[in-house]
Parts: C-alpha cells; sequence; structure tokens
C-alpha cells in the first residue's frame, strides 16, 4: 500500500512537470512566431518607407559605368561626319553655312542635285543683280544694214568677178560691211565675238538663200529638148540675158548687165545642164572655177589680169550659151562695157586682199543647200 501510494505520487508529479514543460514549449514557440511576425512587419514597413523615400526610376538607355582596370569603348566612327568636318575646316565656311552644308550632306543624292541646281540658279539672278547682262545685238528689221546688205549681196552674187560662191560671196560681203561702219557694224563689234558672230550668221543664211533662188531661175531657164532637133535650140528657153535680170531681181538699178556677167551666168548654167541641179552644183561651180582660174592664170600677184583671162574663157561658154537658148530680143546686155559705182566697189573687193581673218566653216550648216529633190532630179540639158 505505501508502495503504491509512492507509485501514484510520483506519477502525478511527473504529469505536472510534463504538462508544465509542453505548456512552456508551446508558450515559447508561439513568443517566437509572434516575434517573427513582428519582424517581418518591421522589415515590410521599412522596405515601404524607403520606396517611398527613394528617386523615381531612370527612363532611357542605362549608361554602365565602367569599373576601375576596365577599358572605356569609343562610340562608332562616323565616316561622313569627319569628312563633313573636313570639307568645312578646309573652305572655312562660317558657322550659318555650315549648318547649310552639314543639313545638304544628310539629304539624298536627287535631293541634293536639285539643291545644288536651284543654287546655282539662285546665283546667276544675284549676278543678274549686281551686274546685268549686255542685251543681245539684233540686226533691225528694217535698219540700214539690212538694206544693205540686201542690194551687195545681189551684186556680189552677179559680179563676174567673184572667184567662189560658197564661202567667197559671205567674206566679200562681210569685208564689204567692214568698209562701211556707219552701216551700223563698227570696229566694237567687230572686235565683240558674239555680236560678229549674230551679223556673219545673217550675212550666211541670206548668201545661202540667194544661191537657191538663181539655181531655181537656172533650173526654169532651161526648157525643153526639141524631139525632132534634139541638138539644136531648146524650146521654151530663156535666153541669158534675161536669166541674168531675173536673178538681179529689185536690184536693177544698181546693177548693169554686161557681157562678162552674161558669160558668168552662162558658166553656172553649163555646170547646172552637164553636173546637175542637186546639192553638189554650188561646189562643183566653186571647183570649176578654181581650175578655170589655175589654168589661165596671170601672174601671181595680178589678180586682175587673171579675171580677164577668166572673163576671156567665159566668152566661149557664152557662145554655146547662145546657140543652145537663144539670142536674146535686148542685145544691150552685151554692149553694155561700163558698171555701177557699187559694181566697180564689188569688183575692187573681189580682186583686193582679205582684211579680215579667215574663219572656219567647217561646221557651218548654213553654207550648205538644202535643197528640194526636183532640182536634183531635174532634166539633163
Amino acid at each position: 500500500m505505501a508502495r503504491a501510494s509512492a507509485i501514484r505520487r510520483a506519477a502525478q508529479f511527473s504529469g505536472i512537470s510534463t504538462s508544465n514543460r509542453a505548456e512552456d514549449s508551446s508558450s515559447e514557440s508561439r513568443e517566437s512566431s509572434d516575434g517573427s511576425r513582428e519582424s517581418s512587419d518591421v522589415s515590410r514597413e521599412f522596405s515601404s518607407e524607403s520606396r517611398g523615400s527613394s528617386e523615381p526610376e531612370h527612363v532611357g538607355p542605362i549608361v554602365v559605368q565602367p569599373s576601375i582596370g576596365q577599358k572605356r569603348r569609343n562610340p562608332p566612327v562616323d565616316g561622313n561626319n569627319i569628312m563633313t568636318r573636313r570639307v568645312m575646316q578646309r573652305t572655312h565656311l562660317s558657322n550659318r553655312n555650315q549648318e547649310v552644308f552639314t543639313a545638304w550632306t544628310k539629304m539624298s543624292v536627287t535631293e541634293q542635285r536639285y539643291q545644288a541646281h536651284a543654287d546655282i540658279l539662285k546665283l546667276h539672278e544675284r549676278l543678274d543683280i549686281i551686274q546685268p547682262a549686255d542685251a543681245p545685238f539684233m540686226i533691225k528689221e528694217k535698219g540700214e544694214l539690212k538694206t544693205q546688205i540686201e542690194k551687195y549681196k545681189t551684186v556680189i552674187m552677179t559680179s563676174p568677178n567673184t572667184p567662189g560662191y560658197m564661202h567667197d560671196v559671205p567674206r566679200l560681203l562681210l569685208e564689204t560691211i567692214a568698209r562701211h561702219p556707219s552701216w551700223g557694224v563698227t570696229a566694237a563689234i567687230y572686235n565683240s565675238p558674239p555680236k560678229l558672230l549674230v551679223v556673219s550668221k545673217y550675212v550666211r543664211r541670206r548668201c545661202t538663200e540667194s544661191r537657191k533662188d538663181i539655181k531655181k531661175m537656172i533650173k526654169l531657164s532651161i526648157g525643153e529638148s526639141d524631139p525632132q532637133n534634139p541638138d539644136g535650140q531648146r524650146l521654151k528657153a530663156i535666153d541669158i540675158v534675161t536669166l541674168v535680170k531675173n536673178c538681179i531681181g529689185n536690184s536693177k538699178k544698181d546693177i548693169v548687165v554686161t557681157a562678162p556677167m552674161c558669160a558668168r551666168f552662162a558658166f553656172l548654167r553649163q555646170v547646172f545642164c552637164q553636173a546637175g541641179g542637186g546639192a553638189d552644183f554650188w561646189p562643183n561651180v566653186d571647183d570649176g572655177l578654181q581650175t578655170v582660174r589655175e589654168a589661165f592664170a596671170g601672174t601671181p600677184n595680178e589678180k586682175e589680169d587673171t579675171a580677164n583671162n577668166l572673163n576671156r574663157v567665159f566668152l566661149t561658154t557664152l557662145n554655146d550659151d547662145l546657140r543652145i537658148y537663144g539670142h536674146p530680143s535686148d542685145q544691150r546686155g552685151f554692149a553694155n562695157t561700163s558698171a555701177t559705182e557699187i559694181q566697180r566697189e564689188v569688183e575692187a573687193t573681189a580682186l583686193a586682199a582679205p582684211i579680215l581673218p579667215e574663219q572656219d566653216d567647217s561646221d557651218n550648216s548654213e553654207d550648205h543647200d538644202n535643197e528640194d529633190e526636183e532640182c536634183a532630179q531635174s532634166e539633163e540639158c
């Protein structure tokens, strides 16, 4: 009994201590959990306070600063910028023009071309304001110069002393104009190539038109062949004196028809019938004149003797022309031996030495006739 009671007391004592230890451990765990919760709450409050007091986040590319001992990388090099700076330094552009030039380098190729062309035009406008361009030289429509050109052109074309027609007629006409500055072409104009070119082009154009008119007159004058007598006189032909007068036109008061003049036109009609009236007609005439001149030339320095010899040679051609195309009803053309003052002046100019420098006519298309095909396919004489 005593032992049993002792056992019971020991069991009670152990149960009390065990429960006490359990209660102590549970309280300690609760306290630790409460402490952890309090520490988490404190950390959350600290983090929220730190976020509220911090600066706003950085917007844009993040720049990484190199650490100690790490090499810093240079940005990529732009070759266009380097070249632009070099050009601006070399040309010493002002600040404003540097901005304009820099903007121009960033344009496309098409934009650059358009901008450059516009800048050039604007530069010309400014130059015109600073120094206005001279007014172009023009030949007045009813001026003295144009009147004299028309008059002397016909005299030179019908002169028996004209050495050639393709180049010599314009040359003689220009030299005649140079001898008469009162017509409007002064020494200042002759010393100005652009102004002289205006006069030269007009003279050559008028000479070309005159050659065309004379060739048409010659074509109309050959008439028709007589079927019953092919070698005899041609039908509906125009005699030589009438042909010369038709070619003179409105300049009859300034030109007197002479026998040497008729002989020269007889030679022109002979070349037309033999070589044809195409585009090579006038070159063939000039070649024929050169051949006859070399064969019957006088002394080297006596052009007058050479001209007289040519006239005598062409008199034979004139006799053949009278037989083929008939004798003129007006025989005064053969009897005239004296010429007008203008004719004598032109003959003296043709025999004198040139006073103007020889011009290059290789590219002058106005010296070549654009003939009609009917002239090239004209009936044989």
